[in-house]
């Protein structure tokens, strides 16, 4: 394992940065609203007109720098990094765990195939799945070196694509 990190361990910096920016964000936007309410206390409780403005123009400058922050995408994408870290965990357990590349596909395949799948897309389904197999087959009960990481790295790669063609997220 010399030339790159394993796999799984770029998943979990993934999942970390992701983690890491939207709680950066998160204190960013903690600190808005600290300004926002101090602003609002300078205001007083007065409800002239033209605190009255103030107010209008403080929400619509707080809404803005919000906004800008794009927290909803970095949720979105702490979930997609953690899926895919928990998919990735749930493989290298199977792999792990079973004997045989055949009972590797199988308990792939109950995690991984839905009812909704259609026929159509059953063989490449399959495919990859028995790829993804026989690369963790291969990965933890033959030759845990830099070429059974990479074929590892392929399938699961080949894998996701597969699924992204359904329409689905891995």
């Amino acid at each position: 394992m010399q030339k790159d990190r394993h796999l799984i361990q770029e998943l979990k910096d993934e999942l970390d940065w992701a983690s890491g920016e939207t709680e950066y964000v998160e204190r960013q936007l903690q600190e808005i609203e600290e300004g926002f309410m101090a602003r609002m206390s300078e205001l007083g409780e007065d409800p002239s007109s033209a605190s009255h403005i103030d107010l209008e123009k403080l929400n619509r400058e707080k809404r803005d720098k919000q906004a800008a922050h794009r927290l909803n995408e970095l949720y979105a994408l702490q979930h997609r990094a953690a899926r895919r870290y928990a998919l990735l965990s749930r493989a290298y357990e199977i792999g792990a765990t079973y004997e045989t590349a055949e009972e590797i596909a199988s308990a792939l395949s109950q995690v991984l195939h839905r009812s909704a799948d259609t026929e159509k897309l059953d063989a490449p389904l399959r495919h990859s799945v028995q790829d993804l197999a026989d690369a963790l087959f291969q990965y933890f009960h033959r030759h845990f070196d830099d070429d059974a990481e990479e074929k590892l790295r392929k399938a699961w790669l080949e894998a996701e694509a597969t699924f992204k063609d359904l329409g689905r997220t891995v």
